[in-house]
């Protein structure tokens, strides 16, 4: 799903993780096994200690589950391009992948 760019993740809460070859880092706030994930995220290029969050929670459907998404501490003015980013670089790859 990153397109081939060095993605590490520690998976325990606490944990470090980074993406699109440190581009994009931060940390495990939270992780509830087959429930949520809570991250706090970091673009390289904003300022430091400027931390946004992602929330992944997956609520069961039929025989499947769903994923709801939220984030929440962007830098104002940035909803739509990050919308755009995230669309592009998460989900349309996971849909493919899927």
């Amino acid at each position: 799903m990153s397109g081939g760019a060095p993605t590490e993740i520690d998976p325990g809460e606490g944990g470090a993780f980074s993406c699109f070859g440190g581009m994009i880092h931060g940390r495990t706030i939270e992780c509830v096994t087959d429930e949520r994930l809570v991250q706090a995220w970091r673009v390289k290029v904003r300022e430091p200690g400027v931390y946004s969050n992602a929330r992944f929670q997956l609520q069961p459907e039929g025989a499947g589950a769903k994923v709801i998404f939220d984030r929440a501490g962007f830098p104002q003015g940035q909803a739509e391009h990050l919308g755009v980013g995230w669309r592009q670089n998460y989900w349309e790859p996971l849909a493919a992948y899927l």
